[in-house]
């Protein structure tokens, strides 16, 4: 039992070496004998409990340095107890050393008090920590009645160090004391080890910092990819880079077909990490392990390896495939990718007498670079002072970026300093300071088709001999859709990608709107296999005046005609409507047999809706299949509309 009568309070003047770390008070009953110690920690001030009433007491200080070397006792000091014959202190039990790892509750520890002159019930005890950063006095927390008490001490998040903890029982007249060391270690969890080396110790014992940035779901650097992905994938938490230079999907080719792949970086000596990869045919339900296999495995270092898994099921027609990877941590914390989408399209051949056209849409984006919120707008740009992506990282001369809205709106990138992107007009008012934005790379022909003509087009040399692309582009003037044809050269010197004039066109955009038509002058069926990002958040894309040549977005749901939001009833904001289809705004597709399908929103009264030109018959629920193509013909003098395309 620590038995104490009377305190006493001393104080001393700190050694001016830099690397002490803590002082310790000894005292006893006999000049330079000293029975008793005590760590007090890394203070100047310290009170000694539990001294016998009627004793003269000698104390003197040393200081200690981080490597434990003690320096010589200081000078000493006495203080002569009173005796006194009445109200003895409260005694307190010996609480043991402990000795723990970070973010670990100590405790609750228990300990006995006691009185010879007062009720156990009415005795109130406190505590104080000698290392309020490791842990917080208020973090000192009491239980327990009676004789019978306890303490738990909850360290700051992320602290590491030693404290000794005083705990105090009073009378209300006298009190006595025990401490005890508590020394918290860092974790042996690798995540913990690595959040240790990416952010400041200030930054980690601030829990209001956790959101923003040291939790594994934070992304202080804003490039989509939460910190439980930067550490499982070998990243730098405060560096913007895409995680597709990392995690990389493909199509590849199987002995049943194109199947999805994904090749990512994995961590080599972290069981308590969990990397697996999942397919779904129809984004709801998914199959992890069992139906993927690892195809490669190739060493990057003694941490990393570069893995690759391939989807068992093969990607067809009408049957597209999606892969993600989901990564638990401790089989509690979970983060999913991305989710990556592989669609056929069957690029159909040339009918017997001539060519035929094939049209269809791409519903899927390239992954992020950045993701940010916009904390100020100007009339052509955006600020994000949060933003950590470099100058001219999305400038025009490292490719072609764009800049997604969460209100749905999408703009080019024209210029990019360090935390400010420039576009090439004015910008929508809908989009306002706190909405969240994403900087995608553009997908472009090459990109799609392939830069060496991976599906294997007829090439020739010139438009006239070769199968044709088709995009209907935005005009100069910004308000015109153009019609543009592009083909594949098989010219010596200068095979690739050119416009009908023959200016190299590799890197034509093509937005995420746009739909491709593929005619073909000779051969059989095509399949052309792309993968991409799912996009599921709602997309305004301009409507032009001319023949818009566009897809629907959808990547599972088919969709009608009365569905697809073209018409608002206003001839300003949507399609016009009109008494027949030469006065109306119209939608046509272009048929398997090459025939053409026109449509147009009556406006006659009782015949409200969508009719085929013939008038024959309603076509509110013509549908339209996901990755499908159409027309929608915006008429001068009429002026563009923004056109919300439904989501998924």
């Amino acid at each position: 039992m620590a038995v104490g009568y009377q305190t006493v309070t001393l104080a001393w003047d700190p050694n001016p070496e830099p690397d002490v770390c803590a002082y310790v008070v000894y005292y006893g009953t006999q000049s330079r004998g000293y029975p008793l110690a005590t760590n007090v920690g890394n203070v100047t001030t310290a009170t000694v409990y539990g001294l016998d009433e009627g004793r003269t007491y000698y104390f003197a200080i040393t200081a200690r340095n981080l490597s434990g070397l003690e320096s010589n006792f200081s000078n000493e000091v006495t203080n002569a107890i009173p005796a006194e014959l009445t109200n003895k202190a409260p005694t307190i039990s010996i609480i043991a050393d402990r000795v723990t790892t970070e973010d670990t509750v100590v405790g609750p520890l228990p300990f006995v008090v006691g009185d010879a002159d007062t009720a156990v019930a009415n005795l109130t005890v406190s505590g104080y920590s000698t290392n309020t950063a490791l842990v917080p006095d208020a973090r000192v927390v009491f239980g327990g009645s009676g004789s019978n008490r306890t303490v738990t001490l909850h360290p700051a998040t992320n602290a590491i160090g030693c404290t000794r903890v005083v705990v105090v029982v009073s009378d209300g007249i006298k009190a006595s004391s025990t401490s005890f060391l508590v020394t918290v270690h860092a974790s042996a969890d690798p995540f913990d080890n690595w959040l240790r080396t990416r952010f400041s110790a200030q930054d980690l014992a601030d829990s209001s910092r956790a959101a923003e940035v040291w939790d594994s779901r934070a992304d202080p650097d804003k490039d989509a990819q939460d910190n439980l992905q930067e550490y499982a994938f070998g990243m730098d938490p405060l560096r913007n880079k895409s995680s597709a230079e990392v995690v990389i999907p493909a199509v590849v080719t199987a002995t049943n077909g194109a199947c999805l792949a994904l090749t990512f970086p994995r961590r080599k000596n972290d069981a308590s990490l969990v990397y697996t990869v999942e397919v779904s045919s129809n984004k709801a339900d998914w199959t992890g392990q069992t139906a993927v296999r690892q195809t490669a495995v190739q060493p990057i270092d003694a941490e990393f390896e570069n893995v690759t898994f391939q989807d068992a099921s093969p990607i067809e027609p009408a049957h597209p495939r999606f892969i993600r990877l989901r990564l638990t941590h401790h089989a509690v914390v979970e983060s999913v990718t991305d989710t990556y989408m592989g669609m056929a399209t069957v690029i159909r051949g040339a009918l017997p007498s001539r060519p035929r056209t094939t049209q269809f849409s791409l519903p899927v984006v390239n992954s992020a670079s950045a993701v940010g919120v916009v904390t100020d707008r100007g009339t052509v740009s955006i600020t994000d002072t949060n933003a950590r992506w470099s100058s001219g990282q999305f400038a025009p001369s490292n490719g072609a970026f764009y800049a997604e809205f969460e209100s749905g709106y999408m703009a080019d990138i024209v210029a990019c300093s360090t935390q400010t992107l420039e576009f090439p007009g004015s910008l929508p008012s809908e989009i306002v300071v706190g909405q969240v934005y994403r900087v995608r790379p553009h997908f472009t022909l090459a990109s799609i088709l392939g830069a060496a003509n991976k599906i294997g087009l007829e090439a020739g040399t010139s438009p006239a001999n070769a199968d044709m692309v088709e995009l209907a582009v935005r005009g100069e003037d910004g308000r015109n859709v153009v019609r543009r044809c592009y083909f594949y050269s098989s010219v010596p010197g200068y095979t690739g990608w050119y416009d009908w004039d023959c200016y190299g066109a590799a890197d034509t955009v093509v937005y995420p709107e746009q739909a491709l038509g593929v005619t073909r002058k000779q051969g059989g069926d095509i399949l052309l296999v792309v993968s991409g990002v799912v996009k599921d958040n709602p997309t305004i894309v301009p409507i032009l005046v001319g023949n818009n040549l566009v897809g629907t977005f959808q990547n599972q749901r088919v969709i009608t005609l009365g569905e697809l939001n073209l018409v608002s009833g206003d001839p300003v904001t949507g399609l016009a409507a009109g008494w027949n289809p030469g006065e109306a705004d119209n939608v046509y597709v272009v048929n398997p047999d090459q025939t053409t399908s026109t449509f147009f929103y009556s406006s006659l009264a009782g015949y409200e809706g969508w009719w085929t030109a013939a008038c024959d018959r309603r076509a509110d629920d013509t549908a339209f299949e996901p990755g499908s193509a159409f027309y929608v013909t915006r008429k001068a003098p009429r002026a563009p509309f923004n056109w919300r395309i439904p989501s998924e």
